[in-house]
């Protein structure tokens, strides 16, 4: 890929790919030479977006001129609406500090990203295994305290309990893929490999009779207030189920 041109979007949705191309090209004229990369990260690089995924993106800059990030702000505001876009503002300079504060979420960048313009900027970054190590503990146990929070909170209903394992399950998957790929070999990497398919045992069953989860919502399939057979949003089935 030339350094001037974006590459192909292949395996994003046709909106997702319109709205994010239309982004860059805007950051490639407000930024102009400030613009030194841009990475598409997370499962975007993969190309398995979910219905609930964010768009990750990592631009980086030689420096940050408040006057060109303004006339970027509709756009992004624009695709952050549209697409859920998010984005990593990082100087060139700052690259390898980040990759030793944020290791964790830099490991998982590392392994799963795509440069879509400029040069390659992660091909020479490295994260520190003690880096990663502190990070990933750190990380762990946040979960572990949200989790607790969110079963007093919200781990009354069935519906709440999928969203909250649905919430819970990107960073679960980063933190198990930096594990695996702490332990070394072969076989650690088929195991990182094989967690999109053990999610599925995170999947509720589906209710029978009324109010049902609408096909429409299929990762994870998480229930919805919809029903499915009554077109309402709540019914008396769903309303005597949920009792």
């Amino acid at each position: 890929m030339a350094e001037s041109s974006v590459a192909s979007l292949e395996g994003l949705p046709s909106n997702v790919a319109t709205v994010l191309s239309a982004f860059l090209t805007a950051a490639r004229n407000d930024l102009a030479a400030d613009l030194i990369s841009a990475v598409l990260f997370g499962s975007a690089a993969e190309g398995k977006l979910g219905p609930t995924s964010d768009v990750n993106l990592l631009l980086v800059l030689r420096t940050f001129a408040p006057d060109k990030i303004r006339r970027l702000r509709d756009a992004f505001l624009t695709a952050e609406a549209a697409i859920k876009l998010r984005v990593m503002f990082v100087l060139e300079d700052e690259l390898a500090s980040a990759a030793e504060l944020f290791a964790q979420k830099f490991a998982d960048m590392l392994r799963r990203h795509r440069t879509i313009f400029g040069k390659d900027v992660l091909g020479s970054l490295k994260v520190a295994r003690q880096s990663e190590v502190f990070r990933l503990r750190q990380i762990l146990l946040n979960l572990v305290l949200r989790l607790r929070e969110s079963c007093i909170a919200r781990g009354q209903r069935p519906e709440q309990i999928a969203r909250i394992l649905a919430d819970m399950f990107g960073p679960l998957r980063a933190a198990c893929a930096t594990l695996l790929e702490l332990e070394g070999g072969p076989a650690s990497r088929q195991r990182w490999r094989a967690l999109p398919r053990r999610s599925a045992r995170l999947e509720p069953r589906r209710r029978r009779g009324c109010c049902r989860p609408t096909k429409g919502r299929r990762w994870l399939r998480l229930p919805t207030m919809h029903c499915s057979r009554c077109s309402r949003s709540r019914c008396r089935f769903f309303n005597a189920r949920r009792g």
